[in-house]
């Protein structure tokens, strides 16, 4: 009977584990209606507040673990309750609009016991408040009236560059979209700085132009970098989160690699072919109920799923949220038609009390490309070693 107990869990636990989403972020678990909030240009001490709504799209109860900003002028504020599979929860985030200047800020958002947050971004730009309306009318000089740019705020040096921003977090981009961001930066040193156009390092869509080769000291410039999402279709990236790091270099002696991201939400348009050739992946169970165990064992299962689609299924990767569960993914493709396992192993040890985890698969199936799979199991004490209960008398 233990034997086939040690055995029932270990499947538990494997199912979880090919289930849950790349990454450690369940992109299909919880959904938000936006990502990025853009407040625009706004006046010195305006209110700055905006609430990022979310949609719990699981079948499981999602409870906010925590909201952490990145910065002491970001606050944000969240539920605190459970939100029930279906309903909806709300953060609320607010800047301190006192600060002049552009503002990029990132909120990280950590629930469940997933292991990478999702993060929220509000950026704008806020201006001095204006003179009064007299001062304006009494004013000499006509240029004055007409409004004048804050300076760029070259805060993140870079070597020899500063740049205003190295990471930009986009609302969505689909396959049969492109979008450009321009990212800007100036030479903070005293000598003269050359990129080189011939070492840079790109993912696929990614595509960059510069504004300037050589940059004179205290000169300003900028590389425009163009993601293409018809280029990351063809490329093989799948619907979901999607986060692109690409690099240039300068003929600096130290320091000359300038490394950049551009995140977002991507959405891959298939036609109906595609649809029809695709492969198709089907797990047994999504969610295990492993019942009891004794503290220290380890259960091992083969959680088995079959290709039921028109072309070679492929297990892109399986990554559990906990390093108490070891994973062993299938490497080769499996033909239509035929089934496959991945091999969950979870360690007890050191872990008391109910334990619920989860783990991510990704697969090449277009229409179902991240799979969550959790398992509970509580563990306890081995009744004859806890109390020196069996020990030597």
């Amino acid at each position: 009977m233990m034997r086939l107990k040690q055995i029932f869990l270990l499947l538990t636990l494997a199912v979880l584990s090919s289930g849950l989403w790349a990454q450690g972020v369940a992109p299909d678990l919880i959904a938000f209606e936006e990502t990025t909030h853009d407040f625009g240009t706004a006046e010195q001490g305006a209110k700055t507040e905006t609430v990022f709504r979310f949609k719990n799209n699981s079948n499981e109860i999602v409870r906010l673990t925590g909201v952490k900003a990145a910065c002491g002028c970001t606050t944000p504020e969240w539920s605190k309750d459970d939100i029930a599979p279906g309903a909806f929860g709300e953060i609320k985030v607010s800047y301190n609009s006192q600060r002049l200047g552009t503002f990029h800020k990132s909120v990280a958002v950590n629930y469940n016991d997933i292991a990478q947050p999702i993060q929220l971004y509000i950026k704008g730009n806020i201006l001095a408040k204006p003179g009064t309306e007299e001062a304006t009318v009494e004013a000499p000089v006509p240029n004055l009236l007409k409004p004048v740019a804050p300076p760029i705020n070259y805060s993140m040096p870079r070597g020899a560059l500063s740049f205003e921003k190295t990471v930009e977090n986009v609302k969505g981009l689909s396959s049969e979209e492109e979008l450009t961001v321009d990212f800007r930066y100036k030479n903070t040193s005293s000598l003269p700085v050359k990129i080189n156009k011939e070492n840079v390092e790109l993912q696929p869509g990614i595509t960059m132009q510069f504004k300037d080769e050589v940059l004179a000291p205290d000169q300003e410039s900028s590389v425009s970098v163009k993601v293409s999402g018809k280029a990351m279709k063809a490329a093989g990236d799948v619907n979901g989160y999607f986060s692109k790091n690409f690099s240039f270099h300068t003929d600096e002696a130290s320091g000359h690699k300038k490394e950049l991201n551009i995140s977002g939400n991507y959405k891959r348009i298939y036609s109906e072919e595609e649809k029809a050739n695709s492969p198709r992946v089907e797990f047994a169970a999504t969610s295990v109920e492993g019942g009891k165990i004794i503290e220290g064992e380890k259960f091992v299962y083969d959680f088995t799923f079959k290709n039921t689609g028109n072309s070679p299924l492929k297990i892109l990767s399986a990554k559990p949220s906990c390093g108490c569960t070891a994973i062993k993914p299938i490497v080769d493709a499996i033909a239509p038609g035929d089934s496959a396992a991945i091999t969950a192993t979870f360690d007890s040890k050191g872990r008391v009390g109910m334990q619920s985890k989860s783990i991510t698969v990704t697969t090449n199936d277009i229409e179902n490309s991240t799979i969550g799979l959790r398992f509970t199991v509580e563990v306890v004490k081995d009744p004859f070693h806890a109390s020196g209960v069996g020990g030597a008398q």
